[in-house]
C-alpha cells in the first residue's frame, strides 16, 4: 500500500478518473463527472494498492474557522472514502492518521467534517458539535449567498492542538466544506 498526499492543481486526467470511479462505488448519489462539491480542496490523501488502483480518499482543505467568536486553524475534510473491497481493514483509519499527523507537523488545531453516519469517527476521537452554523453556499458553480443553521450533530469535530472547541456559532469563513 502506498499512501500518497497531492495537491489538486497536480491532479492529472488519470487520477481524476480513477477519483471519480471511487466516488462511483462510495458515493452513489454524488453528483455525475465531479470529483468535489462545492470548492476544490487544497490536496487530497490518497491510499493506493500495490497494484495501482485508488483505494482510499479524503480531500482536505487548510482554512481558518470562527469558532464561537475566535479564529482557529482546521483541516476541513470531505469525501472521506475506502472502496468497498477494501473496507474493515483498517485503510480508512490509516488514511485518517495521515491526516492527523499532517495537523500535528504543521500545529492545525483542529479536523472538521460533516457526516450523518457518526460512529466510525467517534471511534477515532471525534465529537459531533450541536451549534449554529454559516457558510457561503456553492452550486453549479455560483455563489447563492451567506446560510445560517443548525445542523443538528452533523458537524464533527476532533481537537489535534491543544485547544479545546468553544460553544457558539460556527462561521466557515466560506464554503463549508
Amino acid at each position: 500500500m502506498e499512501l500518497k498526499r497531492i495537491e489538486e492543481y497536480s491532479i492529472g486526467a488519470d487520477l481524476k478518473l480513477a477519483i471519480r470511479g471511487l466516488f462511483d462505488s462510495c458515493f452513489p448519489h454524488y453528483p455525475a463527472n465531479q470529483i468535489f462539491m462545492g470548492q476544490v480542496p487544497q490536496f487530497r490523501q490518497l491510499l493506493f494498492h500495490e497494484n495501482g488502483q485508488l483505494m482510499g480518499h479524503i480531500a482536505v482543505d487548510f482554512r481558518i474557522v470562527n469558532n464561537g467568536g475566535t479564529p482557529v486553524s482546521a483541516f476541513t475534510l470531505s469525501d472521506v472514502c475506502v472502496h468497498p473491497d477494501y473496507r474493515q481493514q483498517g485503510f480508512g483509519t490509516g488514511l485518517m492518521e495521515a491526516v492527523e499527523s499532517l495537523a500535528h507537523a504543521f500545529d492545525v488545531e483542529f479536523l472538521l467534517l460533516i457526516s450523518a453516519d457518526q460512529d466510525w469517527y467517534i471511534h477515532r476521537g471525534f465529537s459531533p458539535v450541536n451549534e449554529s452554523m454559516k457558510w457561503l453556499v456553492i452550486r453549479n458553480a455560483q455563489s447563492m449567498g451567506v446560510i445560517s443553521r443548525r445542523m443538528h450533530s452533523a458537524l464533527m469535530v476532533k481537537a489535534v492542538g491543544s485547544r479545546s472547541w468553544l460553544p457558539g456559532l460556527v462561521d466557515f469563513l466560506g464554503p463549508i466544506f
